[in-house]
């Protein structure tokens, strides 16, 4: 009788094991669905910033060049006008944020 009830009390110790299974399990699974979910948004995140990167570097390097040449013909340094020092600071931290997100697209991918 006594070895019966050491096998009951073992099968509901086991029993608990199984349900902190599942709910562990169910845990895990929530965890990577959201995980893959936030790593899916920033992909789409980054892809649309890389092909927007281009567009936007190719119409501030276009305006930077006809304004800074249009000032030079007109003798006015290209760098005391406002909107032309603005564009140029922008297109730098532009190029620099794009180098950045880019090493972040590989860290991404090499975690999923």
């Amino acid at each position: 009788m006594k070895e019966l009830q050491r096998v009951i009390q073992d099968a509901k110790q086991h029993i608990g094991y199984q349900e902190d299974g599942f709910k562990w399990g169910k845990k895990a699974q929530s965890a990577y669905k959201e995980y893959m979910k936030l790593w899916s948004d920033a992909e789409g995140i980054i892809r649309s910033s890389t092909k927007f990167h281009n567009k936007i570097t190719n119409e501030l390097e276009d305006k930077i060049s006809i304004i800074g040449n249009a000032a030079e013909d007109i003798g006015v340094n290209p760098s005391s006008i406002a909107e032309y020092k603005n564009a140029l600071k922008l297109l730098g931290e532009i190029r620099d944020n794009n180098g950045a997100l880019l090493d972040w697209q590989k860290e991404l991918n090499k975690i999923k």
